[in-house]
């Protein structure tokens, strides 16, 4: 197969094309596909050519119909692989068994994400990508217009947007404020140092949640480098609202996830019980469990207390077993991440964000009964 990619000449830079095309050769690409009049999928590693926003040359070693759907794995620069869905659009013999196939991407791609030096020429993403995700995410960025944007683009969204210029502010927000995702600029300013050490930080800090790269100029080396701090993805800087969407929605819990705190349409609003309207004393029970909870989290969660393991381990159980039982899904499942980021990591410390929005989800019960 890898002669047969020798055989044939680059097109990388067809001048009719809209999105010019960039050299990617011998890459190892997963395609998964549906074999044709039979309810069967198959995956096949084939061997890349080139590579633009909206599709890609593969050499794959048999005929494939066109328009036939698969699903695309492809390596980027920094280890991971992107999925994309796709469809053939055309086949054509190269030599034997050996067939090209011109792949179209259903959604255009950043090219920059599996070619070093690929143009920054990207394309918008479908309007009709909507960002579901819910939490607070966090960006930090030296630059005041960077944060204005990434306002901007969330302004419709139900995502809580804080903003950090530096990375001791930034640490003073993972200190105080439940942190969904933290999105961190690679480049920050001389004086703050790298983005690479703010996540060393932030992890140092406690915080075990998902960090989000953020730049312009990712090399494989930084993106490795970052992954040692747990780096969930990358977005490449400039972006698109659709592709912002995109990433948050792939790192952050949905309206639809049963076990996200989305059981309540507004992520920072009151909790409400799910206990049947109909039994008269509900109201009554479920004021003097909210009272007991944040008498006991505050108690739990003060200077004198916060070291003892132990006591945390057993809130958090209580809190898991009883939440759901008094229609308090949020704080079950709230309680059972911080009781997993206290076996996982044995400190206190490293499990400050798990309890802080064990917290949050606490103090936000209230005893007004709304029907399941």
């Amino acid at each position: 197969m890898l002669d047969a990619l020798g055989m044939l000449e680059s097109t990388a830079h067809h001048p009719q094309r809209r999105h010019g095309r960039c050299d990617f050769p011998g890459a190892e690409v997963a395609m998964t596909l549906q074999s044709h009049g039979i309810n069967e999928t198959h995956t096949w590693l084939t061997i890349s050519r080139n590579v633009s926003a909206t599709g890609i040359s593969i050499l794959h070693c048999g005929f494939v119909y066109p328009n036939t759907p698969c699903t695309l794995a492809i390596p980027t620069l920094w280890g991971e692989v992107e999925k994309i869905e796709a469809r053939v659009k055309r086949c054509r013999l190269v030599q034997g068994r050996v067939h090209e196939l011109g792949i179209e991407f259903d959604h255009h791609v950043d090219t920059r994400c599996f070619v070093a030096n690929a143009s920054t020429d990207i394309t918008q993403e479908p309007d009709s990508v909507e960002c579901h995700a819910q939490g607070t995410v966090m960006l930090l960025d030296d630059q005041e217009p960077e944060h204005m944007l990434f306002k901007h683009h969330l302004r419709q969204s139900q995502l809580s947007v804080l903003g950090a210029k530096t990375t001791e502010e930034a640490l003073r927000l993972l200190d105080s404020t439940p942190i969904h995702l933290f999105v961190c600029d690679l480049m920050l300013s001389p004086e703050d140092g790298s983005g690479l050490e703010a996540m060393r930080l932030a992890r140092e800090s406690g915080y075990t949640g998902p960090i989000l790269i953020m730049t312009a100029h990712a090399s494989a080396d930084d993106v490795r480098t970052a992954r040692e701090q747990g780096i969930c993805g990358v977005l490449l800087k400039p972006y698109t609202r659709g592709k912002l969407f995109t990433v948050l929605n792939q790192h952050l819990s949905h309206a639809d996830d049963p076990e996200s705190d989305d059981a309540d349409p507004e992520s920072d609003g009151p909790i409400y019980s799910t206990l049947a309207a109909e039994e008269a004393d509900s109201e009554e029970l479920l004021s003097s469990y909210i009272a007991d909870v944040q008498d006991r989290i505050t108690s739990s969660l003060n200077e004198e207390c916060a070291g003892d393991l132990e006591t945390l381990r057993q809130l958090c159980q209580n809190f898991w077993e009883s939440g759901a039982g008094f229609g308090y899904m949020p704080l079950s499942l709230a309680a059972r991440e911080a009781q997993r980021a206290l076996d996982a990591t044995a400190s206190v410390e490293e499990s400050r964000q798990a309890l802080m929005n064990l917290r949050d989800i606490a103090g936000r019960l209230e005893p007004a009964v709304r029907a399941a």
